[in-house]
């Protein structure tokens, strides 16, 4: 389900949209326990060896495109592969994550990736899709945070990841999906309990 550009697909009105998004972030940023599964989360991620081989060690021109990737990735990337896993980790709690791919010279005369340049899942605007029958995103529109000016970002000049597929949605889904109403009880119940010490 989605209406100008915004996925509602989640029976609690409130886990829809840019409310859906603040919620996620409340829980990242201010519960202990979630903030610090995350972390462990993130630190896992990133102790994961990466990898770049060729289809066929025996044919030069794999070895050749191997070769240029790992450059490209490990080499002549202005942002570090360590960052872009972070960004990339934290996609899982909102169930999505999106990068702006920004190109370079490379000095062998060919174009390489400058930046994976993560886009903050709270300026998400709206989602792109064209064509209503068949859901594809092609791009989205991002709101400045300083200007609030609206950006398109189109999606061949980007990538877009989902950890969880949930039903084709650009959403996702949040790994904290299934803690929320434990989260939100918690929060209810450390208010009323700091009241009644008060």
């Amino acid at each position: 389900k989605q209406s100008a550009g915004t996925v509602n697909d989640d029976w609690l009105a409130e886990l829809n949209g840019p409310r859906g998004r603040k919620a996620i972030r409340q829980m990242v940023e201010g519960d202990e326990l979630i903030g610090g599964f995350m972390l462990l989360l993130t630190s896992l991620v990133r102790t994961t060896p990466v990898y770049v081989d060729p289809v066929d060690a025996l044919e030069p021109e794999a070895v050749k495109y191997a070769d240029w990737l790992r450059d490209a990735l490990f080499r002549h990337m202005r942002m570090t592969w360590d960052e872009h896993t972070v960004y990339r980790t934290e996609g899982y709690a909102y169930g999505w994550s999106w990068f702006h791919v920004q190109t370079q010279m490379l000095p062998d005369g060919t174009r390489g990736i400058a930046k994976l340049m993560p886009v903050a899942q709270e300026t998400l605007d709206k989602w792109i899709i064209p064509d209503e029958m068949t859901g594809e995103v092609t791009g989205i529109v991002q709101q400045a945070p300083n200007t609030y000016k609206l950006i398109p970002v189109p999606l061949d000049q980007s990538l877009h990841f989902v950890p969880i597929p949930n039903k084709g949605s650009p959403d996702g889904k949040s790994i904290l999906r299934h803690v929320h109403r434990s989260w939100r009880y918690k929060c209810g119940a450390l208010e009323q309990e700091a009241i009644i010490h008060e």
